[in-house]
């Protein structure tokens, strides 16, 4: 269940994550804000946090400033087009019986008309087979090169973090990979699987990363200034 605090006449949605370690506030595409925390904080840790710090109210108001920037909802019309492993593919609507639900065939995304007011979850369970496709791919290869096995991969569809490692060594990636170039996605699964023998951000952890992709910023780089595209919704 959503937990929400109050402040600056605003309903914060809370984020925990057992990886962060600061506490950060935005707003999503949806125009949900929300403030990151680590998840040891409380409501009334985190209420008397944002109220000390001067500078949260100057954050607010940035990010006010910027709302006319976030798009606007999909119509899901065919003028629409959608992203796959970095390319974009347009949409199209089928009445054909028979068609599956989705499909991407002859450069275009199909889906059927069975799933008006359903685009959403179409796209969402479309992207996160697609990607389990993918890892079965590629994932085998890396643990190989890294000599790092997960005991349990999954997928799912997570919004604040691309990847994550858990300390039983299970892994999970975010469905949003299936948008991204391949190379991207290559680089959050090395990123991952590093952590199975790093389970921090240490020289060492880096260094591991470098030694099989040399060009690691630059993706992390490219990563962090196009994520918000990589979207369906």
């Amino acid at each position: 269940m959503k937990e929400y605090i109050r402040f600056c006449e605003k309903d914060f949605e809370i984020r925990k994550n057992t990886r962060r370690k600061r506490i950060a506030v935005g707003i999503d595409s949806h125009g949900t804000w929300f403030v990151g925390a680590p998840d040891f904080f409380s409501k009334e840790q985190l209420i008397k946090i944002l109220a000390e710090n001067e500078n949260t109210s100057k954050l607010i108001g940035r990010i006010e400033a910027k709302i006319g920037e976030i798009p606007p909802k999909r119509a899901w019309n065919e003028s629409e087009e959608l992203l796959f492993r970095g390319k974009f593919f347009p949409l199209r609507w089928t009445e054909a019986p028979a068609a599956p639900p989705l499909e991407l065939r002859d450069e275009a995304f199909y889906i059927s008309s069975r799933r008006h007011g359903k685009e959403i979850e179409t796209f969402e369970l479309w992207y996160e087979r697609q990607l389990y496709r993918i890892l079965r791919e590629i994932l085998p290869v890396w643990a190989q090169r890294l000599s790092a096995a997960p005991i349990k991969v999954s997928v799912k569809t997570v919004k604040t973090f691309w990847g994550s490692c858990s300390a039983k060594n299970r892994i999970t990636f975010s469905s949003r990979l299936a948008l991204t170039p391949p190379e991207l996605l290559e680089y959050v699964v090395v990123h991952e699987l590093a952590h199975l023998k790093y389970m921090n951000h240490s020289d060492k952890f880096w260094q591991e990363i470098a030694r099989h992709i040399p060009d690691y910023k630059e993706r992390r780089a490219n990563l962090r200034k196009n994520g918000a595209s990589y979207k369906w919704w």
